[in-house]
């Protein structure tokens, strides 16, 4: 009896390696069904609508990746991706594409994840299509269904082009192929009943030249406008940008306590720090769906608006040091190192308890999520770009206060005066 439950479940494994893209938990999925429908738009570009069936064989589906799509595609923002679940929910995903052109597609939260059963994605993109010339003044044009690492049923690629495209070759035995005329447009149809494992499925057609012709500069036109303004993007931004506010009320609030005054990383203060500050985020926020590269960058810029380099003393009146006058400075030393320890100022600094264990914590999440699914998003790239505001202006930072001074002096001169007995003892 224990031997078959390790047969089964070494069976579910294989199932889940077979899968184009499977979950990074302990989900079970494997892609079922796959199919597209192109819309040929001028230029030789195409509006891509992918429909993938994902089984869960069981948990729930947290991440799923899509690898050999169409090089630079840019995700439709008038379609954002849909998973339609087996009981009719419509779970809307987070998507991106990452440096190696793979889509990620997320499911950040458990109670809105696909469970145990039959699903389908459908996502939507804007892409160039590739072409090469051919006779009687006709562009050839290809789109290919990637390979998937198990087989599927029940493959169909249909292609809406101007009136006069005709599939380039005939079907074989495997593929059907039918046109359906349809007002100043016509229907291309490519069937399969099973397309095997690591077999991509290519779509060729001929359509006019004037329908695939590029413009003279040789460039490719831009499939749409920007990714919409927000997402995940957007509320890491703003994340980043309130904990940088934060740590700048702190090191005000420890600036007036202490008589010292901070010196900005960056050189800017006030109204200019803000707007700056401001500025970086809404742009860390707009760009990285568009270029994650530079959205990072905004994001780092952002956590440096925040920084200090160190503080300097402002200038005091040195009061008349008697006995009484160094008592009560003493206790208010204690009541500075305890707040310095224990204040609201401590939590984002790495060299109290406090900080150092919010930081340990926050970092411990970061693993934790990744290792759930989640990988190396934009909120990781936030947390790191936010690590150094626990290093910055922290309490070992700040002046001494003229109590301390005072004792380093007397400590000073003392060690002056012993040195000359301590040479004759010598």
């Amino acid at each position: 009896m224990r031997s078959r439950r390790l047969t089964t479940r070494w069976c579910a494994f294989a199932l889940l390696a077979l899968a184009a893209a499977p979950a990074q938990a302990w989900t079970e999925t494997r892609v079922e069904t796959a199919g597209a429908h192109l819309e040929v738009l001028p230029a030789g570009r195409a509006r891509v609508s992918l429909r993938v069936g994902v089984q869960v064989l069981g948990g729930w589906l947290s991440r799923l990746e899509l690898d050999g799509l169409d090089p630079k595609l840019a995700l439709d923002p008038d379609a954002p991706p849909v998973m339609h679940s087996e009981d009719g929910q419509q779970l809307l995903p987070e998507t991106r594409i990452d440096r190696a052109g793979r889509v990620l597609i997320t499911f950040p939260s458990r109670s809105r994840a696909p469970r145990r059963g039959r699903h389908s994605l459908v996502l939507t993109y804007l892409t160039q299509l590739a072409s090469e010339p051919s006779r009687d003044g006709q562009r050839t044009l290809h789109w290919s269904l990637p390979a998937f690492r198990a087989d599927l049923r029940d493959v169909e690629v249909t292609v809406d082009a101007p009136l006069g495209a005709q599939p380039s070759a005939d079907g074989d035995g495997a593929t059907t192929i039918s046109r359906t005329p349809h007002g100043e447009r016509i229907v291309l149809r490519w069937q399969r009943a099973q397309l095997p494992r690591t077999l991509a499925f290519t779509a060729s057609f001929r359509v006019p030249a004037s329908a695939a012709a590029r413009p003279a500069d040789g460039s490719v036109p831009q499939a749409g406008r920007a990714p919409a303004f927000g997402g995940s993007a957007g509320w890491a931004a703003l994340a980043l940008l309130l904990l940088t506010c934060a740590k700048r009320a702190m090191v005000r609030a420890s600036c007036r306590c202490e008589r010292a005054r901070a010196l900005p990383l960056l050189g800017m203060l006030g109204l200019p720090r803000a707007l700056a500050a401001l500025a970086l985020a809404l742009a860390a926020a707009w760009l990285y769906g568009v270029l994650p590269l530079l959205g990072g960058v905004a994001l780092a810029a952002l956590s440096a608006c925040a920084l200090d380099r160190g503080f300097a003393s402002l200038p005091v009146s040195q009061p008349r040091w008697t006995r009484a006058r160094i008592a009560l400075e003493l206790t208010r030393i204690r009541h500075t190192r305890a707040r310095r320890l224990l204040g609201v100022a401590a939590w984002l600094d790495a060299t109290t308890p406090l900080g150092l264990g919010s930081l340990a914590c926050c970092w411990a999440l970061a693993v934790l999520r990744a290792d759930l699914g989640a990988g190396i998003d934009v909120w990781l790239e936030a947390l790191l770009a936010a690590t150094p505001l626990w290093f910055s202006a922290t309490r070992r930072a700040l002046p001494p206060t003229p109590v301390e001074r005072l004792y380093a002096q007397r400590t000073l001169t003392r060690a002056g005066e012993d040195r000359p007995a301590l040479d004759r003892a010598a």
